[in-house]
């Protein structure tokens, strides 16, 4: 094991010695962050100079160019570097949450107005806010010693499974006139900043928080989160997932979460609720098992995860890196039209701008998102179950 350790340094320092310092400070703002010019492998394993990947990794010709024309010969292995440079200061992240609830006499349509269902969007709005909050983190916290009747600062955690120094959460959530849970926004008020709008059309609530959200640039933040008020957070490493896509990916795509709802009568069984969808002149048959792998990486805990150009790109939510956000704003891009106005907040607003990718659906654990006021369990024992590799027409 040392002597492997001791070859890999070797290697980084034969490459750094040919590079040279000026190239190496030159070498960080190519999109390559913290992992300079070396994007595809875990610590400590090697991998060849091509992954099978089409938008992830850098080719040798990229590579070549991107440090100044010092790139690595073809036999040479592409490593991934250990923090060079550490996180000095926590990812701050921008979140907007529209949120909207008017009881009416319905029992169909958005849950904001269906009769009866206070109680379940209380429960979901509480999660929402909590789950986005939960994501705050730092190196250090305090411990509370009840034997000295003090407090002690804890020393910093050891993760390896990050390149963050910690997460901030600046939560912002849009309402409309008096339409909203108060006693819920009441309870999370110290952590939350609440805009309230005065909109002739509600549904006009989540693009005017959208619109908010992109064109805010202070007070700085690394990224921008837009959340429907009914979704939940349950992975630690949401923010981080993020950060490492769209720095490995320089910014060039957008990716989205798979929606989940908790079945019941099935449990532990969990409905991913955002399947593939297809133009209404489309005829041809379409399935979640024909998607194609267009990327693939290594995140920073040592998963390998593949994804794909997501077929159905909408999850309630889009997430944006600051550069993103610039472009959108240089580029005066206006949201694309998607099935309604809440849909074409949360997905038009990156549609047609950035490619949108989701994990395969054979790792969709990696990035996905509780959908918590379930609306689509309704249709378990009403569509048939078709397993893979069925032709459609035995499907009945």
């Amino acid at each position: 094991m040392h002597h492997f350790v001791g070859h890999q340094a070797a290697e980084f320092r034969r490459w750094r010695s040919r590079l040279g310092r000026a190239q190496l400070e030159q070498a960080w703002p190519a999109g390559l962050g913290l992992i300079v010019a070396f994007w595809c492998t875990a610590i400590g394993r090697r991998q060849p100079a091509h992954l099978n990947t089409k938008a992830l990794s850098l080719s040798q010709q990229q590579l070549h160019a991107s440090i100044g024309g010092q790139g690595l010969h073809e036999s040479e292995p592409v490593w991934f570097v250990h923090l060079l440079v550490p996180a000095v200061k926590p990812c701050r992240v921008r979140v907007v949450v529209p949120h909207f609830y008017r009881e009416g006499t319905a029992e169909i349509g958005y849950g904001s107005t269906r009769a009866g269902n206070r109680l379940a969007r209380q429960v979901a709005l509480s999660r929402c806010l909590a789950g986005l909050l939960a994501l705050n983190r730092q190196a250090q916290d305090l411990i509370l010693n009840p034997a000295e009747q003090a407090l002690e600062l804890t020393p910093p955690i050891r993760d390896t499974t990050t390149r963050l120094a910690g997460v901030q959460i600046d939560l912002h959530v849009f309402v409309n006139g008096e339409d909203y849970l108060q006693e819920i926004l009441e309870y999370f008020a110290d952590r939350l900043s609440l805009h309230q709008l005065q909109l002739e059309d509600p549904q006009q609530l989540p693009l005017a928080a959208a619109e908010w959200l992109c064109h805010q640039p202070e007070p700085a933040a690394e990224l921008h989160l837009y959340f429907e008020d009914d979704l939940v957070i349950q992975d630690p490493r949401y923010v981080d997932k993020q950060v490492w896509f769209t720095e490995r990916t320089q910014h060039r795509f957008v990716l989205m979460p798979h929606r989940l709802e908790p079945c019941v009568a099935q449990a532990p069984m969990r409905l991913y609720v955002d399947g593939p969808v297809k133009p209404v002149e489309q005829q041809e048959p379409v399935w979640s098992d024909q998607e194609q792998e267009m990327a693939r990486g290594t995140f920073w805990d040592g998963r390998s995860v593949g994804f794909a150009v997501a077929s159905n790109p909408h999850s309630g939510s889009f997430c944006l890196s600051e550069p993103q956000r610039q472009q959108l704003l240089a580029q005066e891009a206006a949201p694309t039209p998607f099935v309604g106005p809440l849909e074409t907040a949360a997905t038009g607003t990156v549609l047609e701008h950035f490619p949108v990718l989701k994990p395969l659906w054979l790792e969709r654990d990696f990035l996905c998102v509780e959908h918590g006021h379930p609306s689509f369990l309704l249709h378990l024992g009403r569509m048939p179950l078709r397993t893979p590799n069925v032709p459609a027409a035995e499907v009945s």
